[in-house]
């Protein structure tokens, strides 16, 4: 794995920030829409994901739909933890959703 370094500048977290909101919410669409045969709006899949997911994930949550609202808050200090908190909830859900489909399908 690439070593990436702590984004300081303010167009790599603006970045981050439109990662953040657009994969985070956009992917538990997805595995709301795999689980429940239904669509989502991304904010409430991400409200969604805060019921059904562990708590290590709800800060990401949160700030993904902060970030959608156009609000202020943000829960991490470390933008290198937040992208790495990002790509590894990104995997948790791809795991969860291809092990629930391979279960509906057999």
């Amino acid at each position: 794995m690439t070593d990436i370094s702590e984004p300081t500048n303010l167009e790599q977290i603006k970045q981050l920030d439109f990662s953040v909101e657009w994969c985070a919410p956009g992917m538990l669409r997805q595995y709301y829409s795999i689980r429940e045969c239904d669509v989502f709006s991304k904010v409430a899949a991400g409200e969604y994901g805060l019921k059904v997911l562990p708590e290590r994930w709800h800060g990401l949550i949160h700030e993904a739909i902060a970030i959608k609202r156009l609000e202020p808050i943000r829960e991490y200090s470390s933008q290198l933890k937040r992208l790495r908190d990002l790509v590894e909830l990104l995997r948790l859900i791809h795991t969860e959703s291809t092990f629930f489909h391979k279960q509906i399908r057999h």
